[in-house]
């Protein structure tokens, strides 16, 4: 089982809730810390919380321990979760920007909303110079006034794979196949 939180006592022999809190801190784990005191005053449970711990209770009132170790168990797992989701999340935009084919996303009413870097090296344009472009700008295939007939039918069938001819700053064309999927 791996450690998911630690309760201490502000005040121990030869040790103290601090200093517990600096070894959780310098392990580099998100780990919550509950410190728990029977005599000290409210400055130091406030130096206590900006310290980093993550709730401080009074040996009195032991009654709050229940509750503070099920929430601090709680956001322990929401962030978890999310930095799980983060990584997962940078991993997939580092495969995406570092992919051989060009790959590019385009909004319902026919702006590109993203592109990976393989598309900018392939048409000489910058991310910035190709986001909030309108898809027929590079798209030779593609015309303004019928993209929402074609977005309706991509929508339907889920994907599609045309052929077309994709403009390069400075008016290059490049011949390429198109693989356009739909994600609600």
């Amino acid at each position: 089982p791996q450690l998911q939180l630690v309760i201490t006592d502000y005040s121990m022999p030869q040790f103290s809730g601090l200093s517990a809190l600096e070894m959780v801190k310098s392990s580099g784990r998100d780990l919550p810390v509950i410190i728990v005191s029977g005599a000290i005053g409210e400055e130091t449970a406030v130096a206590a919380m900006k310290a980093g711990a993550s709730d401080y209770l009074m040996k009195g009132n032991l009654a709050r321990l229940g509750p503070a170790v099920r929430r601090e168990l709680q956001e322990f797992e929401v962030r978890q979760a999310r930095r799980q989701a983060e990584q997962k999340l940078r991993f997939t935009q580092f495969s995406v920007d570092n992919a051989s084919e060009a790959v590019f996303w385009i909004r319902p009413d026919g702006r590109i909303s993203d592109v990976n870097e393989a598309l900018c090296r392939m048409l000489g344009y910058t991310r910035e110079e190709l986001l909030g472009k309108w898809v027929h700008e590079i798209d030779s295939t593609s015309a303004k006034d019928t993209f929402s007939g074609y977005w309706r039918e991509l929508r339907e069938r889920g994907s599609m794979i045309h052929e077309s001819t994709l403009r390069a700053k400075g008016g290059r064309m490049v011949p390429a196949e198109i693989n356009v999927g739909y994600t609600a």
